[in-house]
C-alpha cells in the first residue's frame, strides 16, 4: 500500500489525503505522466502552505523554492525534507518538458508526497514553535553573538584559503599559457617537418619515373615508409571542450552542464534561435548585455550575443530602448563588411527579449591593454589615431555619428589592428528618430562626450573630440570615474591640462588640443582634416630651425668621432692581431648567454651576458628572427648560448648594442 489512512490526520489536513488520493487514482488508471505533473503542483501547494504557515507571503513558484532553499540554510527545513521537495519538483519538469517517466517513478513519487504530508502534520500540529503567522523565537543575544564571531572568524579562514586558491590558480594560468605557446611552437615545427616530407615525396615520385622497375620499386617501398611517418605526425587526439552554458533568463543566470537543453533551474531554453550557444557573460551596459556564444551551425564559431534588457522601467522608456537597439542592427547592417567594424550577423526577437547576433572579435580593449601593459608612447598612439581615423571617415561618410568613441569600446587585435564596436547609440543623420529629450542627454559616456553631446546635440567633430580624449587618456593612464577627481580637466576654465602627465611633441600635442577645443566650431571639423594635419611636414625652415640644424649638426659630428674611437677600441680587443687584412665584421664573434627580453613595438631587444661579464644588448625585429635556425619562440632564448657574428658594435647611453640584419649573424647552441 502506498498509505495508510490516518482519519484524526484526515479531519486535520483533508486536503492532502485528497489530493494524494486523485495522484494515486490517476496512478492506477495508467497515466503516470499526468500523475507526475499533478504531484509537481502538489509540491508548489505544500511549499505554498509553509511559507504561510511561516508568515511569508510569496509571488511564485521560484520565490517558493528560493524560501525552502533559505530555510533549510537557516536550519528551519532539514536536509532529507528538501531534497524531497526537489525530487517532487525534479520528476515533475521531466515529466512536462521532457515526456518522461513510468509506473515505479510515479509509484515512488506517490511515496515522497505521503512522507511530505506526514512531515508537514508532524512539524506544524505538533510543535509549539510554529505557530500561524509567526517564526521561530529569536536566540538568545549572547549566544547570537558568539555564533556571530564563530561565522565572522569562518569567513576569515574561508577568505585567507581563498585567496591561496586565487593566487595557485593565477600561477597555473600562467603556466598553461606558457605551455599553450610551447605547443603552438611545437604544432609549427612538426607543420614544417609535415612540408618538408612532401616535398621529399615529390622528390621520389620523380626518381621513381626516371630508374628502372628494381629501382622504383625500391623508391615505392621508400615512399611508403615516408607517408606513413607523415600521418603519425599528423593524427591528433580530438579532445572536445567542456564549456558551461549560461542561462539568458534574466532572472536565472545558472550555469548549466554543456549537454543541457534546458534550465535545470528555471527550464527556460539554452540554445537561443536553435543554434547559438552562450558560454561566457561579457558585460552590462545601459541597456543590454553581452555574451560570448558559439554558432552550432557554423562549426563552433565564436559570436557574440547582445540582449536588450533596459534598466529603467516604463513602457515608454522600454520603446525608446528598443528603438536604440533596432538602430544599433540598422547601423551595424548598413555600414557593411568593414574590416575595423564587428558584421552583424542576426537581430531577432525570443522569449519576450530582443537579441542582435554580431562578429566575435578577438582581443583585449585598449582599458584592459592600459592596466596590464601601462600607457602608451606617442608613437603607439599616433599608429592608433591614423586607423581610427581612417575608421571614423568611413562611418561618417555613411551618415553615422558613433556618439561612445572611449578605449572600452576599441579592440585591439593579436596583429596590432584596431576594432571599433558599440554603435548601440550612435546617430543616423540620414533619419529622423523621435527618441525623447531626457534619453538625448543621457547618451555618450562622461569624461569623454562633448559638452554639445551632453546637451542633446551632436556633430562629427563630436566623435573628434571624443576621440582626442581617448588618446590623452592613454598617454598619460589616467581614466574618470570611480570616486576620483579628474585631474586632466580643469571644470572652472573649461580646458584640460594633460600635458604634464606625458611627453609628447609640440606639433602632436597641438593637434589633440584642437580636437579638445570646447566650443565645436573651433575644432577640427572631419577626420580627414586631422588625418592630413598628422601627415603634414612643413615646408618653411625658419632661423631658429637652421640654428637647430646646425647645432644638430655638430653634435652628430662628435658622436661619429665618438664612436669611430670606441670602434678601433672594440676593433683592437676582438682583434688582438695587428696587420690582418681580414674585414673586420666578419672576424668578430661574441658568445654569450641570454638574459632576459623585452618587446618594443616592431622590435625585440636581448641582454646577452659574455664569460667575461661584459653586457651586450641584440635588437632583432621578430621576422628576422623566425628565418634564425632552431629559433623559439622570445621567451624560449632565455638561458641560452648564441653566438652573434658580423656585427659592430654601436654605443648608446653606455651601453654596446649589437643590431642583426641578416639571420645568419645570431646562431643558437642547442
Amino acid at each position: 500500500m502506498i498509505y495508510s489512512p490516518n482519519f484524526n490526520f484526515l479531519r486535520i489536513h483533508e486536503v492532502y489525503l485528497v489530493e494524494i488520493a486523485t495522484l494515486a487514482e490517476r496512478y492506477f488508471q495508467d497515466d503516470p505522466l499526468a500523475c507526475l505533473t499533478k504531484l509537481r503542483r502538489f509540491g508548489e501547494l505544500l511549499a505554498q502552505l509553509v511559507a504561510a504557515k511561516l508568515g511569508i507571503y510569496v509571488k511564485s513558484d521560484e520565490d517558493q523554492y528560493r524560501l525552502l532553499k533559505r530555510l533549510k540554510q537557516d536550519g528551519c527545513i532539514p536536509q532529507e525534507v528538501y531534497r524531497l521537495f526537489e525530487q517532487i519538483r525534479w520528476t515533475g519538469n521531466q515529466a512536462i518538458h521532457g515526456d518522461l517517466g513510468d509506473h515505479q517513478t510515479a509509484l515512488d513519487t506517490l511515496q515522497i508526497a505521503w512522507n511530505l504530508g506526514i512531515w508537514f502534520h508532524q512539524t506544524f500540529s505538533n510543535n509549539p514553535n510554529f505557530k500561524a503567522g509567526a517564526f521561530i523565537p529569536p536566540p538568545d543575544p549572547h549566544q547570537e553573538t558568539e555564533a556571530l564571531k564563530r561565522q565572522l572568524e569562518a569567513l576569515r579562514k574561508e577568505a585567507q584559503a581563498n585567496r591561496a586558491n586565487a593566487e595557485i590558480a593565477q600561477a597555473q594560468l600562467i603556466q598553461e599559457a606558457e605551455l599553450r605557446q610551447l605547443a603552438e611552437y611545437e604544432a609549427q615545427q612538426e607543420k614544417l617537418n609535415a612540408e618538408r616530407i612532401k616535398q621529399q615525396l615529390e622528390q621520389m615520385q620523380i626518381l621513381a619515373l626516371n630508374k628502372s622497375a628494381v629501382s622504383s620499386q625500391k623508391t615505392h617501398i621508400l615512399m611508403s615508409q615516408a607517408a606513413s611517418n607523415l600521418n603519425l605526425q599528423s593524427i591528433r587526439s580530438s579532445t572536445t571542450t567542456t564549456i558551461p552554458i549560461l542561462c539568458l533568463n534574466p532572472d536565472c543566470d545558472y550555469e548549466n552542464p554543456p549537454s543541457s537543453k534546458y534550465c535545470i533551474n528555471c527550464s527556460s531554453p539554452l540554445i537561443l534561435n536553435k543554434r547559438y550557444i552562450p558560454i561566457r557573460f561579457l558585460g552590462q551596459g545601459g541597456f543590454g548585455r553581452t555574451f560570448e556564444a558559439i554558432d552550432i551551425n557554423k562549426l563552433g564559431t565564436r559570436c557574440v550575443i547582445k540582449q536588450l534588457l533596459p534598466t529603467q522601467q516604463g513602457t515608454k522608456k522600454k520603446q525608446e530602448f528598443l528603438k536604440l537597439f533596432e538602430r544599433e542592427a540598422q547601423q551595424l547592417n548598413n555600414l557593411g563588411n568593414y574590416p575595423n567594424i564587428p558584421n552583424l550577423l542576426a537581430f531577432f526577437e525570443e522569449n519576450e527579449h530582443f537579441y542582435l547576433i554580431q562578429e566575435f572579435i578577438e582581443g583585449n580593449n585598449l582599458y584592459q591593454e592600459i592596466l596590464e601593459l601601462g600607457k602608451l608612447s606617442e608613437q603607439e598612439v599616433k599608429i592608433l589615431l591614423e586607423q581610427l581615423l581612417e575608421i571614423i571617415q568611413f562611418i561618417h561618410k555613411k551618415g553615422v555619428i558613433h556618439r561612445d568613441i572611449k578605449p572600452e569600446n576599441i579592440i585591439k587585435r593579436q596583429d596590432g589592428s584596431f576594432v571599433l564596436i558599440d554603435f548601440g547609440i550612435s546617430k543616423d543623420t540620414n533619419l529622423e528618430c523621435s527618441i525623447s529629450s531626457h534619453m538625448a542627454t543621457l547618451v555618450g559616456t562622461p569624461g569623454y562626450a562633448p559638452i554639445e553631446q551632453l546637451r542633446g546635440r551632436v556633430y562629427p567633430c563630436s566623435d573628434l573630440y571624443a576621440l582626442g580624449v581617448t588618446a590623452i587618456r592613454l598617454l598619460t593612464g589616467i581614466f574618470p570615474g570611480n570616486g576620483v577627481d579628474d585631474n586632466l580637466f580643469d571644470e572652472n576654465n573649461n580646458i584640460c591640462e594633460w600635458r604634464k602627465y606625458c611627453k609628447v611633441s609640440n606639433k602632436f600635442a597641438k593637434i589633440i588640443d584642437k580636437m579638445l577645443t570646447f566650443q565645436y566650431q573651433e575644432r577640427y571639423q572631419t577626420a580627414t582634416e586631422v588625418m592630413q594635419e598628422l601627415s603634414s611636414k612643413s615646408s618653411g625652415i625658419s632661423r631658429q630651425k637652421i640654428i637647430g640644424l646646425i647645432r644638430i649638426t655638430l653634435i652628430f659630428m662628435f658622436l661619429s668621432t665618438v664612436i669611430i674611437q670606441l670602434s678601433l677600441r672594440l676593433n683592437k680587443f676582438y682583434n688582438p692581431v695587428h696587420g690582418s687584412d681580414v674585414n673586420y665584421q666578419t672576424k668578430l664573434l661574441i658568445t654569450g648567454q641570454i638574459q632576459q627580453y623585452k618587446r618594443e613595438s616592431n622590435k625585440l631587444t636581448f641582454t646577452l651576458l659574455t664569460k667575461e661579464s661584459q653586457s651586450f644588448l641584440i635588437v632583432i625585429s621578430p621576422n628576422l628572427l623566425n628565418q634564425v635556425a632552431n629559433a623559439p619562440p622570445p621567451y624560449g632564448l632565455i638561458g641560452k648560448t648564441v653566438n652573434v657574428t658580423g656585427v659592430q658594435p654601436l654605443a648608446q647611453k653606455n651601453t654596446l648594442l649589437l643590431q642583426i640584419q641578416k639571420p645568419e649573424q645570431l646562431q643558437i647552441n642547442l
